[in-house]
């Protein structure tokens, strides 16, 4: 939900909500505008964890800023939407099926069309380590999806590189 409330903030503002020159400057963006979190918001974080220290010792207290005044021209639907899905503890920010029902969302909303999945999706397809070589494989099986015949032409290379395990159907749905 935090990203759909930023894409909102971007839709409204037509730039970037928190413009950070790396992460640890965004998260200061961050705080400039929604406030100084208290301890309460940062019970989601491990005591020691080195994001909890980094919001406790490195980023400068700041009051929060209202939304009206980050957002003048928007209307009260949205800034009330922005300010649901933009919430820093993430039990405290709104759920999908309750954010689709906020006035903002009222003429897109449209439960009859909105099928709710039976089960979680099944991710283990992206289940590994993300080296240039084994991205640089997956990508030549999926070319093979479209190509199967330089499957033959690359024969020897599929061996050596280890593609033909690539190729074959997996086994497990686990990492």
């Amino acid at each position: 939900m935090w990203s759909v409330g930023c894409i909102l903030c971007e839709l409204i503002g037509r730039k970037a909500v928190f413009m950070g020159r790396d992460h640890l400057d965004q998260v200061k963006k961050i705080v400039a505008v929604i406030g100084t979190p208290n301890e309460e918001d940062l019970e989601w974080l491990p005591r020691r964890c080195p994001a909890r220290v980094f919001m406790q010792m490195n980023v400068p207290a700041c009051a929060k800023q209202p939304w009206e005044m980050v957002y003048p021209t928007a209307s009260p639907d949205s800034l009330d939407a922005i300010e649901q899905m933009l919430t820093f503890h993430p039990s405290k920010r709104i759920g999908v099926a309750e954010a689709l029902e906020l006035p903002y969302y009222a003429t897109l909303h449209m439960p009859d069309d909105e099928p709710v999945a039976e089960h979680p999706v099944d991710w283990s397809f992206d289940c590994f380590t993300p080296t240039k070589t084994l991205l640089q494989d997956f990508i030549y099986v999926e070319c093979t999806r479209f190509h199967p015949e330089i499957t033959m032409r690359d024969e020897q290379v599929i061996k050596q590189r280890g593609i033909d395990k690539l190729l074959q159907p997996p086994v497990s749905n686990s990492c």
